[in-house]
């Protein structure tokens, strides 16, 4: 059960993921035992993920991409299929004109072009998709691990 207190500390992470527990306590005015417990408590449970996040705009090689998919079966029939392909970086089930938003990120338009044609509609299920390259990000920040395996995808291109 999250309450006030883990709130905050993910409030306090949220600003910066360094923050070190006895800062926290001190902010919150708890013991540092109680920080590291219940910080232990979220990332066991699964509630809390720390982790590094790049800026793309200090990376302006990174392409984001949105993709609105439209399926013929049910989206738990292909979406495993299409969350796993390496330049994901989120995917969601949605309500509206498409059964499923993918968000990628390449480098390149023939890498983009890869992925719509060789891979997307390549699996079972998908229709139809629709492409939006996002002009300037306005604040989504990228797991730094997916832009590792984005560099490392670049590489193997070359």
């Amino acid at each position: 059960m999250i309450d006030p207190v883990d709130t905050e500390i993910f409030r306090l992470l949220g600003e910066n993921g360094r923050m070190s527990n006895s800062e926290i306590s001190r902010q919150l005015d708890i013991s540092e035992a109680t920080v590291r417990q219940r910080i232990k408590r979220l990332i066991d449970s699964g509630a809390l993920k720390i982790s590094a996040q790049i800026d793309t705009k200090s990376f302006p090689e990174i392409f984001i991409v949105v993709v609105g998919i439209i399926l013929n079966i049910l989206p738990e029939e292909c979406v495993d299929t299409i969350s796993s392909h390496p330049n994901v970086l989120f995917s969601f089930t949605v309500t509206g004109r498409y059964d499923l938003i993918a968000v990628y990120a390449v480098n390149s338009r023939e890498m983009l072009s890869d992925i719509i044609e060789n891979h997307l509609h390549s699996i079972h299920g998908v229709s139809h998709t629709e492409t939006y390259v996002v002009l300037k990000n306005l604040g989504m920040p990228i797991n730094a691990e997916n832009y590792y395996k984005l560099l490392m995808l670049s590489n193997d291109n070359e």
